[in-house]
């Protein structure tokens, strides 16, 4: 029950990050780069799912059910915060088109820094 209820706490603050992406002056998203990895060598099980956008919860890859990942998310305590810096904490959840996904994965390997900051808004050049 106790786990449950952590699962539907844990999807509740998700949906309100990924809604808070989608208003007109989103913010840029830092992404760590070993997550992007991991979602790049697993893009076949992403892009596989029906949805479209996908919703990815990143320290979770490379498990694609959100449900799923939701549960591991709330029992490994996946969700850090460095109290000690100003910036803000990466993201843990993203919801991207299949299209945004291969850009971003793109953009990503361009980089070599281990935080990663793009525009949800322009992931495409657009």
């Amino acid at each position: 029950m106790l786990r449950t209820h952590a699962t539907r706490l844990l999807a509740l603050a998700a949906f309100a990050n990924v809604s808070a992406t989608n208003t007109v002056h989103a913010e840029d998203w830092r992404l760590i780069r070993s997550h992007l990895l991991c979602i790049e060598e697993n893009i076949e099980s992403y892009l596989a799912t029906p949805n479209d956008p996908i919703t990815i919860v990143l320290p979770a890859c490379p498990i694609v059910d959100f449900q799923e990942a939701l549960e591991q998310l709330a029992e490994a305590s996946l969700v850090t915060r460095d109290l000690t810096t100003s910036q803000p904490a990466p993201r843990t959840i993203i919801s991207i088109s299949r299209r945004e996904l291969n850009c971003l994965l793109q953009k990503a390997a361009a980089k070599e820094l281990e935080v990663i900051e793009v525009d949800p808004e322009r992931l495409c050049g657009e």
